[in-house]
């Protein structure tokens, strides 16, 4: 399992349909938390640590990211975490956008 100690960055929880394929499947989740580097996602689909997932991270607004990732651990019947592996510059710089407006919310709700 990861720990805080091995992430190199902070995640926030933040709940987004997560849709990918990976293995021959096609799987639709949710994230539970995101950083700049990855995710968990909340489901009881099948994956391999190790296989490599195409994402598309959906908000309620219907804006969407996509980027490929890989799996890092799972932990059966509660999900998966994934670290980003590619991702397009645009799509970066908009989860970075993201994550700066969540963590100044989460700061001031406390």
């Amino acid at each position: 399992m990861m720990t805080d100690e091995k992430r190199r960055h902070g995640r926030l929880p933040l709940v987004m349909e997560a849709s990918w394929e990976g293995s021959g499947s096609k799987s639709l989740a949710r994230t539970v938390d995101i950083s700049a580097s990855g995710c968990f996602i909340d489901t009881l689909a099948p994956v391999e640590v190790g296989e490599t997932l195409n994402l598309r991270l959906t908000l309620h607004d219907g804006e969407y990211f996509s980027m490929q990732g890989v799996v890092m651990y799972r932990m059966p019947s509660l999900g998966f975490g994934v670290r980003f592996t590619r991702i397009s510059d645009a799509d970066r710089l908009r989860l970075d956008a993201l994550l700066k407006m969540d963590a100044e919310d989460t700061r001031r709700t406390g």
